[in-house]
């Protein structure tokens, strides 16, 4: 069935005044609130954006699906970042912690995408050098995988964590791989965080005239960004 707007199907049990119809399952729902709640966030709504994203999590934990759950909580971690609500940013760092140990012990062998999430959560608790490292066998593992879209999100990690710790050329390189990669695959939202990172760096390197071009590129591609 279709899970654009699940909450408003049929009758059933409800979750915070939402009505499910059983006939749905789990990830089902799960999938339909994370996509809710990216909606909402696009749109600068964090608190509608929180709220489905909690109850999309809600939905993954009994599904089981880790990766999933480090999606959305990676989502609400950025969201009371933004909202200065450090402590509870803290929980839900210490909450994907917990997911990403539980997926090393039951995972055969590890693969590029655990190294990805792994990175991410070690970069949002300011782990930086332990998340570079991630980042990097990450970014090998994924060309040797063949995943290109996973390869073209460590280079954008990769450039946020030089960034991060100033080093300002290195970043730019990988920003810079990242665009000619761009260039194979097509993916909006990428490019405009690329050219947003890019006219940040730019900026503290107080190279203006670029900063500005870039943030008017990112500008260009977020809205384009086809997200509802």
């Amino acid at each position: 069935p279709s899970t654009s707007l699940p909450f408003l199907i049929g009758e059933g049990s409800t979750l915070e005044g939402a009505s499910l119809d059983q006939s749905y399952g789990p990830y089902d729902y799960a999938k339909a609130f994370y996509q809710l709640g990216k909606v909402h966030y696009d749109k600068a709504d964090l608190f509608q954006s929180e709220e489905n994203f909690k109850k999309s999590l809600r939905f993954f934990t009994e599904g089981e699906e880790p990766f999933s759950k480090l999606k959305i909580l990676g989502f609400l971690i950025r969201i009371c970042s933004e909202r200065l609500e450090n402590l509870e940013a803290e929980k839900w760092i210490t909450k994907a912690e917990e997911v990403v140990l539980d997926l090393k012990e039951r995972l055969g062998s590890l693969s590029a995408e655990y190294y990805f999430n792994f990175g991410l959560v070690k970069n949002y608790g300011g782990a930086f050098d332990e998340a570079r490292e991630a980042f990097l066998v990450s970014y090998q593992k994924s060309k040797q995988e063949n995943e290109p879209e996973l390869l073209a999100k460590c280079l954008l990690a990769l450039a946020t964590n030089y960034y991060q710790t100033k080093d300002y050329e290195t970043a730019i390189n990988y920003l810079q791989q990242l665009k000619q990669l761009l260039k194979i695959i097509n993916k909006f939202y990428l490019a405009g965080a690329m050219e947003f990172y890019l006219g940040k760096i730019y900026f503290e390197m107080d190279r203006f005239d670029d900063a500005l071009a870039a943030f008017d590129s990112a500008t260009a591609n977020l809205l384009d960004k086809k997200c509802w």
